[in-house]
């Protein structure tokens, strides 16, 4: 795979087929963006009507080109694709680019030439990038086969992005930051090219020290996670994942044609593979550029020096609310910050050194913080003033910084007055943010990746010796509960199920008329709980049908009669089955477990605490 791939990234020849001269075409676009980046290989265009394109000499078919051809990229509409797949097929290219868009989101006839599209690929085993991709550029080998406008500089940082249109917005932001790119991918729908391809092929270029994914929906779910954890062992694999909420994963499905699955299942996924999940795109770049410049905090308890005491308490709160902790200081870092502070400062994080404070000032703070062992990183807030210039101090804090081993960031508060400072710590290897907010961000993603590590490296315990499964006895209630034409087990059959697998549960005994529930109740022992049993009823709790905490036997006649009375009002043609008497177990904590199989991951499990 890899040799394929070096052939399509780093190709020796390309054909552009709809190459233009028209300047509103793709075709143009991205003919004049190979040309005008320095790509030194051999360029073909592809056009019916036109012999040169942009200078270059044109040919009507893909077969009338002599040379061999490691990349063809399609600027075409979709109803041509099929045809042009099959010459490239033919032509022994190793990859294509389709640009075009109108297969899978545009309906059965568009999804059916997708389809037809993929069994042309697999035959001629070509790598499709694509169909409605915005293309790709390959910084190093200066391979901008992409029609967007932007320029783009040259980075360690791979950008893989499901929307073209988002990922030209992207590229917008990165320009006006000064962010560059090792890569930058377009996948479109993805139809044999898929993320596990890409981070395997990116894991081993040199020039890649990061990749971040806008990610839409998910195929391949296993090959994914392998990939990823392979790379992340080493470089940060970081993902804005669309979908969180119903509408919008109803949203992705009309744009992408496919399922996203539960967004709960991704953030438990992308964790267990070490990656991490940003939910902002400011937060993607923010990640990167602090993974490139910071070394990551080994925990997270972070001190904040700040002169000004309003950002500083801003900054806790927030800190605080997303998963972060105050820095607690010893006794010989107190004594050397007691003289930068105001009088009031009462040895706690945050440390205000005051409107009034110099560049030294904030430099001294930021050695005896960065050198005090309960300090896993450290925030430098900077407010303008009129009395000291916001690049001077950046100057003094980059120079500090150097005597340091700890993460550390910066927020210059302001716009156009403190716009060269930024720019200064930038350049000495220390992130600038305009907010706190953004640098706590930060932060608390740096140590969850830390955090993650942990979990790629962690070995799931082995089955205790004692534990033992019926396997057929599970079989035989499934089987009983399929010929009923049942898609669920009602009560009693999973508490079966649960004694298959060693699984303790309280004791019970079901009972049908009220003499028996109070001699059981009794015989248990108070408090028990009692609910209504009835195979077609499974949301009991919703009409009634579940009564907990019962301490006497007047109090379980009061409940056999309510739950009865309940029940005939709610389901009078369904037929009874019973009252479920249960001893209630006294534990400091009630916990639920459920199972799902998830669209893109297959089985889960859920378990939390019932609040």
């Amino acid at each position: 795979m890899k040799r394929q791939l070096d052939r399509v990234f780093q190709p020796n020849a390309i054909a552009v087929i709809g190459a233009s001269n028209k300047e509103e075409k793709v075709g143009f676009r991205v003919f004049q963006n190979l040309l005008q980046y320095g790509f030194k290989g051999s360029l073909f265009p592809v056009n019916l009507k036109d012999a040169d394109i942009q200078g270059v000499t044109a040919y009507k078919r893909l077969r009338l080109i002599n040379d061999s051809i490691d990349l063809a990229i399609i600027a075409t509409p979709a109803y041509t694709v099929l045809r042009l797949i099959k010459e490239c097929g033919e032509k022994g290219v190793a990859g294509v680019v389709i640009l075009s868009a109108g297969f899978k989101e545009a309906g059965k006839i568009g999804e059916t030439t997708l389809e037809a599209v993929a069994l042309l690929a697999e035959m001629y085993q070509m790598q499709i990038l694509g169909p409605n991709s915005l293309g790709f550029i390959h910084t190093q080998a200066r391979v901008n086969a992409c029609f967007a406008k932007t320029p783009i500089n040259t980075g360690k940082i791979a950008l893989i992005a499901q929307s073209g249109a988002l990922a030209t917005s992207i590229l917008d932001w990165a320009a006006s930051e000064n962010v560059g790119f090792s890569f930058f991918i377009s996948t479109g729908n993805m139809l044999n090219l898929g993320f596990h391809d890409l981070i395997d092929y990116l894991m081993t270029d040199p020039q890649t020290a990061c990749i971040l994914i806008y990610m839409e929906h998910l195929s391949e779910a296993r090959r994914f996670m392998s990939a990823a954890r392979a790379f992340a062992r080493s470089k940060p694999i970081i993902v804005l994942k669309a979908g969180e909420s119903l509408e919008g994963e109803a949203a992705a499905v009309l744009h992408t044609g496919k399922v996203t699955g539960s967004d709960a299942v991704y953030s438990a996924a992308f964790q267990r593979a070490g990656i991490i999940r940003v939910h902002r795109i400011a937060q993607l770049f923010h990640c990167a550029q602090a993974f490139s410049m910071q070394p990551r905090p080994k925990g997270n308890r972070l001190a904040i020096v700040t002169n000004t005491g309003a950002a500083g308490i801003l900054a806790t709160d927030y800190l605080i609310r997303n998963g972060g902790q105050l820095a607690t200081f010893s006794e010989h870092t107190i004594v050397q910050l007691k003289p930068l502070t105001t009088p009031l400062w009462t040895n706690h994080n945050p440390i205000d050194i005051t409107g009034g404070a110099t560049a030294e000032d904030f430099a001294q703070a930021l050695i005896a913080c960065g050198k005090e062992v309960n300090v896993d990183g450290v925030m430098i807030i900077f407010s303008p003033q009129y009395n000291i210039d916001a690049t001077e101090v950046a100057h003094a804090v980059v120079q500090a910084a150097k005597q340091l081993h700890k993460t550390i960031l910066a927020v210059w508060m302001g716009g156009d007055s403190v716009e060269e400072g930024r720019r200064c710590l930038e350049q000495g290897n220390i992130p600038a943010y305009h907010y706190p907010e953004s640098a706590i961000d930060v932060f608390v993603q740096l140590f969850t990746y830390s955090k993650n590590l942990e979990l790629l490296y962690e070995t799931p315990p082995d089955i205790p010796e004692t534990f033992s499964r019926d396997y057929e006895g599970v079989k035989n209630l499934i089987d009983h509960a399929l010929e009923e034409n049942r898609n669920q087990l009602n009560e009693i059959e999973g508490r079966k199920v649960l004694a298959c697998y060693d699984i303790p549960i309280a004791p019970y005994f079901v009972v049908h008329h009220l003499e028996q529930a109070t001699k059981v109740a009794t015989q248990l022992g108070f408090p028990v709980a009692m609910k209504i049993i009835a195979t077609s009823v499974y949301h009991k709790s919703d009409f009634g049908g579940v009564i907990l905490s019962i301490y006497t036997e007047e109090e379980v006649v009061e409940a056999y009669e309510t739950l009865t009375k309940n029940f005939m009002q709610h389901f009078p043609n369904v037929a009874f089955e019973g009252i479920l008497v249960e001893k209630m177990s006294k534990k400091r904590y009630e916990l639920f477990i459920g199972g799902k199989k998830d669209p893109t991951f297959g089985p889960a499990i859920i378990l939390g605490k019932v609040e």
